[in-house]
C-alpha cells in the first residue's frame, strides 16, 4: 500500500511529495462523491455530465502534472549539462603539455 501511495503522490524521482498530484486525486474523489450524492438524494444521474466532468478532471489534471514533470526534468537536465560543460572546461585548463612519442609508447 505504501508503494502505491508513493507512486501516486510523488514525482518521477519518488522522493518528493507533490501537492498537485494529491489535489488532483482529491478533486476526482470529490467529483465522484458529488455525482453519488446527487444520485442518492435526487435520484438522478446524467452520464453525459458525469463523463464530461470526469474527462476534464482527468485530462487537465494529468496534463498539468505532465507539464510540471517535463519542466522539472528539463531543468534537471539543463543543470546536468551545465555541470558537465564546467567539468570539461576545467579539464581543458588542467591539461599538461605532454605529447606522446611518435610510433607509440614502447618503440
Amino acid at each position: 500500500m505504501k508503494k502505491i501511495l508513493s507512486d501516486w503522490f510523488t514525482g518521477p524521482d519518488n522522493d518528493n511529495f507533490e501537492a498537485a498530484r494529491f489535489l488532483w486525486f482529491v478533486s476526482v474523489l470529490a467529483g465522484i462523491g458529488y455525482a453519488g450524492g446527487h444520485l442518492i438524494f435526487n435520484g438522478e444521474f446524467n452520464i453525459i455530465e458525469f463523463g464530461t466532468g470526469m474527462g476534464a478532471l482527468l485530462a487537465l489534471g494529468g496534463g498539468g502534472v505532465a507539464v510540471k514533470d517535463y519542466g522539472a526534468l528539463k531543468g534537471r537536465n539543463t543543470l546536468k549539462t551545465e555541470t558537465v560543460e564546467t567539468l570539461n572546461v576545467n579539464a581543458e585548463e588542467t591539461k599538461s603539455d605532454f605529447t606522446p612519442r611518435p610510433g607509440g609508447l614502447f618503440k
